[in-house]
């Protein structure tokens, strides 16, 4: 038990003394005293007894030699045990050879320093662009590419053509231009990551730059956080980020907000008998003081969480099918080129093929291309050198034996490689990430992750906080009554009744049905019994002092024309204006602070030779200490009558998601000193302030796209079950109309309850869940992993350091710009206006981006599939295994589909209705990176473009009346160039230059219609919708017509064309521009025949996790008391797995397995339990 208590060893503990004895409670009431149960002395964080002598049987006898967690499981289970044990904030001082009052000895820091280390992280890896550009080139698709570059280059530049010659001024080209693809690609992403990376330690070295007072040397000296070592005793006041853990010595009015770290939204009084611990990542918001350090850098509360969630981001989802797109396009493109390879070789065996032989051998391979893709071209390599060994050994003297005929058929099938592999998809990733990140970042939104864009894409759930998210995140007056008379400002959504006096929005005079005196006296009220007021900081505006409640009834105050700090100003002597942390302001006015047993605060002032006291508090409570209510003309007795329709007044705010505020008076004669305690007097009620943190106006609209788009809205809220309820009905997150159903809400308690208790009940509610009210960071946590398990893409908004967690498990984190350094650093993208409809604004971008990577694929899949086959059939059908497109040729062709078709179809903006357009939502994990509607697409226009292509190499000399032959200098007996007549008599050219150049200029002019087409991928029939958001596309389309037409007229020599008449030019386009009705027949049949794709069964979802994602989730569940179970495989393919075949558990799960087994979940498991699982 003591060493579970002490987080050490037990081996670690031994018989000794912690001698207990009881102290009186002396000293001057008027300050607070260290409480003393028991004394343990500590030096250098070693815990020693103050009497290590025999044990009387009431001790206990606990030696503790060694305890470096010691005092961080003091900070982290806030044990008073421990710190009283300690001999409270002295006892520890003194362990650290440090003292409360003079603080530590200059001589003292650095040997601080050196055995408790520095108040800092550790640095992450220095991020380099040439670090960056290797972990590009680490890319599988890349290093694909690099090694088909290579080989291009080096056959180019080595391998004879037929005439025996190597062509080393062209042999470089299409290896260069690949290296050129490659280059890009990995620089862009370089760079790109680069400034992202940069951006981001600029802002988290702006956060870090603070300067904090410290006592050394018994003088008060400014230095940085970083410089503060464990011992010193550092000065806190209102509106400071505590740097690291520490204990309190003294205080004034000392509050804390822990919101951030333990997920409650009480604000903490700190005191020596009750709460000394201060943790490292919270808010001072009340108050100043002086705290002794006991923990800095990775040993703090703030900095072990911060370490917890460093490590290499987990895969997207698209990452993960993107990854397995390219290792099965880079086999079948190998496969596809040894096939042609071994198809041409047997071909030559036979000598000249006849038509039947032909027509087998294509229906062969049309038959193997329909069912398994292009993996049949495996065998071209090794056919093509049977085919050579055969002839060399049937007829040596008309076939002999030679290097060079196997290298050409290789320089066929690289060829064919090149054409398969899609060089130009990393680029379009690159281009469509990259592009969509600074268009983020014009919407408020920094990201930083870059492939959380795309996973944006998929996400179908957000799990979102109130608190400044959803709403303003500043407490605001939206309705009240004042001396019987009613009031509402406009665009809340509150109702103020038949006679209310109503503001409309952005007018700048306040409407009151009272008395101006009436008002005046309300705003003197509220002014002189408040701490709190606005200081510039660094060119901002900041509240000092106070709570939200507070700031939002002074803002009232100036939005209705008063200025609180005149009001002020006759009351306030030069104390208060030093010190204006103190309990005692003035000899005029006395402020006693916000009292948790009734539920008030009190102000008391001299006026007018009297007292006034002026108390703001919950109304209900209040409103009982009232014999009297303020009318239109003076106070008059409240009988039950005038309670019960106060009551009435308050429960209607209330039900309007309001937080009721009594406001009241008293009046006396001048006793002298103000008490020391707030006195008791029957009182006045002077109005009710009906405050609410207000819902940003955007909102309703911004859930209500989310649920149209199919993404859930749930709201996870520290607020009460009322307020969080009435607050989603705004919203939209629940109907306004329907009553609250089973599930739809929880409380945190509820929540945790069921997980431990009930885990599969819980799952199943999940599903409904919409709210959930009191709820923990931790709660927040098992909220995620839960939906993350049963295959939801979650989204996760957190500011706190506790927060952290949940938002490193999310696939995409945000954190607010005004959250922590912690949670800013374990999220993915950062809020810069702390602002929901940032997040949906990020869903927009994501699912655009999704949708461009996809128009980019079914257009490059669809020029790869009709090039590949073009080449294979082509190439067999050729009377010498010639390819119909050259090198050269496919080069440019190259270019098109990858460069130009990425920077055009991955730059396309969001429309409007990218999120409700019917037809689209959410892409699953599971769902397959090419749609039933995309494979439609690309085998559609693939066979249309090959029927046309293949025509034109058997007729194109006949239909473009191509005449005379140009041979190149090569013999006739190895071309097939060759003069034919046509039925007609007149005679023709046969695969001379100017057939190839009709078929190369129709092939790539088919290209650039298509890319139109690739523009929807719904099935959408107008193609030409929102061109004005593809402006980019028409400028390439524009720079491509161009340069084909310099290519065929003008650079001949270079692109092996030959110029062609107006005839010729009208029939290239216009067979092309085909493409368009085809394109329309496509979409038609994708929208009344072809099916979207949905997973068969709930488990389908599952498929597709990511190992690192399901190892935190498992985690979490374990942590929450949900009994571990070992994870499914997350293979995106493990559908095609063998079920009987069990799967082989990493060392992790087995472990886990292992655990469980040993270790079942117990009913009420301690923090020990859930620590150790």
């Amino acid at each position: 038990f003591s060493a579970a208590l002490l987080g050490v060893p037990s081996s670690k503990l031994s018989a000794a003394v912690y001698e207990y004895k009881s102290e009186g409670e002396g000293g001057d009431p008027g300050q607070e005293q260290q409480g003393q149960e028991g004394e343990m002395q500590v030096k250098n964080n070693e815990v020693k007894p103050t009497t290590p002598v025999s044990v009387a049987p009431s001790q206990h006898t606990i030696e503790v030699n060694e305890s470096s967690n010691l005092y961080y499981n003091m900070i982290e289970r806030k044990d008073i045990n421990i710190f009283n044990q300690a001999r409270g904030t002295q006892g520890i001082c003194e362990g650290f050879n440090s003292d409360v009052e003079q603080g530590l000895h200059s001589n003292a820091v650095a040997v601080q320093r050196e055995k408790h280390g520095v108040n800092e992280l550790p640095a992450l890896e220095k991020v380099t662009i040439c670090g960056l550009i290797i972990e590009g080139l680490k890319d599988r698709i890349m290093q694909i590419l690099i090694v088909a570059a290579v080989v291009s280059i080096i056959i180019g530049m080595t391998v004879p053509d037929r005439t025996g010659h190597v062509n080393r001024a062209t042999g470089w080209t299409e290896g260069t231009a690949i290296l050129v693809s490659v280059t890009v690609v990995v620089l862009i992403t370089a760079i790109n990551d680069y400034k992202k990376a940069k951006k981001f330690e600029a802002m988290s070295a702006e956060h870090q730059k603070k300067q904090v007072d410290v006592v050394r040397d018994a003088k008060k000296v400014a230095v940085d956080v970083s410089e503060l070592v464990v011992g010193d005793v550092l000065w806190v006041r209102a509106g400071m980020q505590l740097p690291a853990d520490g204990v309190l010595i003294k205080g004034q009015d000392l509050k804390c907000d822990e919101s951030a770290v333990t997920g409650e939204t009480d604000i903490m009084k700190k005191s020596t008998k009750t709460d000394p611990f201060l943790i490292s990542g919270t808010a001072v918001t009340e108050g100043r003081g002086t705290i002794l350090i006991i923990n800095v850098g990775v040993n703090s509360f703030a900095g072990k969480l911060a370490m917890g969630v460093r490590g290499t981001p987990a895969d997207t989802p698209l990452q993960v099918k993107l990854g397995w797109l390219a290792g099965m396009i880079g086999k079948i493109g190998l496969t596809a080129a040894l096939l042609l390879f071994v198809v041409l070789t047997i071909k030559s065996i036979a000598g000249t093929p006849a038509d039947t032989p032909l027509q087998v051998k294509l229906g062969w391979l049309a038959g193997m291309i329909g069912k398994i893709g292009l993996t049949a071209a495996l065998l071209l390599f090794v056919v093509l050198t049977i085919k050579s060994i055969v002839l060399s050994a049937t007829d040596p003297e008309e076939y002999p034996w030679s290097a060079v005929e196997y290298l050409r058929y290789f320089v066929v099938a690289v060829t064919l490689v090149v054409v398969a592999i899609p060089e130009g998809l990393p680029l379009a990733v690159t281009i469509a990430l990259a592009y969509s990140m600074r268009e983020m970042m014009k919407d408020n939104c920094l990201v930083r992750v870059l492939a959380s864009c795309e996973t944006m894409g998929g996400t179908n759930t957000i799990c979102s906080d109130k608190t400044g998210t959803l709403t303003t995140n500043s407490m605001t007056v939206v309705q009240g009554w004042l001396a019987e008379d009613h009031f509402v400002f406009d665009g809340y959504g509150v109702d103020g009744g038949a006679g209310a006096a109503v503001t409309k929005s952005g007018a700048t005079d306040a409407e009151f049905h009272s008395k101006r005196e009436d008002v005046d006296f309300l705003c003197e009220v509220l002014a002189l019994g408040s701490t709190c007021e606005e200081l510039e900081a660094d060119g901002e505006t900041v509240w000092v002092g106070g709570n939200k409640t507070e700031h939002g009834l002074i803002n009232f105050v100036k939005r209705i024309g008063r200025d609180y700090q005149a009001i002020r100003k006759p009351y306030d002597s030069r104390t208060w204006r030093i010190y204006p942390f103190s309990s005692v302001n003035s000899s005029a006015r006395r402020i006693y602070p916000f009292s948790s047993v009734k539920k008030r605060m009190t102000a008391i002032v001299r006026k007018d030779g009297k007292w006034l006291m002026l108390v703001k508090g919950a109304s209900e409570m209040v409103l009982e200490d009232c014999n009297s209510v303020h009318s239109r003309t003076g106070a008059m007795v409240m009988d039950d009558e005038c309670r019960a329709a106060m009551m009435q007044t308050i429960q209607q705010m209330a039900d309007q998601g309001n937080r009721t505020i009594g406001i009241a008076y008293a009046e006396t004669k001048d006793l002298g000193d103000f008490p020391d305690e707030e006195p008791t007097y029957q009182m006045t009620m002077l109005a009710i302030a009906g405050i609410q943190d207000p819902i940003r106006q955007e909102v309703p609209a911004a859930v209500r796209n989310c649920f149209q788009a199919g993404i859930s809205v749930r709201m996870v809220t520290g607020d009460n079950k009322n307020t969080a309820v009435a607050i989603a009905k705004k919203c939209g997150i629940l109907s306004p109309e329907k009553a609250v159903e089973e599930g739809e809400v929880m409380e945190g308690a509820q929540f945790r309850a069921m997980a431990m208790e009930d885990p599969d009940k819980l799952i199943s509610l999940i599903p409904k869940l919409r709210v959930l009210a009191r709820s923990s960071p931790t709660d927040k946590l098992v909220l995620v992993a839960c939906l993350m398990h049963e295959g939801d893409i979650v989204a996760v908004t957190g500011d706190g350091t506790n927060d952290a967690p949940a938002l490193k498990m999310a696939d995409v984190g945000f954190a607010m710009k005004t959250g922590t350094d912690v949670a800013v650093g374990a999220s993915d993208m950062v809020l810069m206006d702390d602002n929901f409809s940032t997040v949906v604004q990020a869903a927009t971008w994501g699912r655009t981006v999704n949708d461009n990577i996809r128009k980019f694929l079914q257009f490059q899949l669809t020029v790869n599939t009709a090039g590949v086959l073009l080449t294979v059939i082509g190439a067999i059908i050729s009377e010498h295994n010639e390819e119909p497109l050259k090198p050269v040729q496919l080069l440019w062709l190259n270019l098109i589909m990858d460069t130009f078709a990425a920077l055009s179809l991955a730059t396309e903006r969001p429309a409007s209705n990218c999120l409700t357009k019917k037809g689209t939502g959410p892409i699953s994990r599971a769902a397959p990176l090419i749609s039933y509607r995309m494979w439609t697409f690309i085998l559609g226009h693939a066979l249309f473009q090959l029927a046309v292509l293949l025509v034109l190499m058997q007729l194109g000399h006949v239909l473009f009346d191509v005449r005379g032959c140009v041979r190149e200098n090569v013999p006739s007996d190895l071309s097939d160039i060759k003069e034919v007549t046509d039925p007609w008599g007149v005679p023709r050219c046969f695969g001379g230059l100017e057939h190839g150049t009709v078929l190369f200029n129709t092939f790539i002019f088919m290209q650039l219609f298509n890319e139109l087409n690739a523009r929807k991928l719904h099935g959408e029939v107008n193609i030409f919708e929102g061109m004005h958001r593809s402006r980019i596309l028409l400028v390439i389309l524009v720079v491509c017509i161009l340069f084909q037409f310099c290519a065929v007229q003008f650079f001949g020599i270079f692109m092996k064309t030959t110029p062609l008449n107006a005839r010729q030019w009208g029939m290239c386009v216009g067979i092309a521009a085909a493409e368009l009705l085809v394109g329309l027949i496509v979409n038609l049949i994708n929208t009344h025949m072809v099916p979207t794709w949905k997973p068969k069964s709930a488990e389908d979802n599952k498929k597709g996790l990511d190992d690192k994602k399901r190892a935190l989730i498992l985690e979490a569940k374990a942590n929450a008391g949900m009994k571990p179970g070992v994870p499914e495989a997350s293979d995106v393919h493990s559908q095609h797995s063998n079920p009987s075949q069990p799967r082989r558990l990493s060392r992790r799960d087995s472990a886990v397995q292992a655990f469980t087994e040993q270790h079942p979940t117990p009913a009420n498991p301690p923090s020990a339990w859930l620590r150790v699982s």
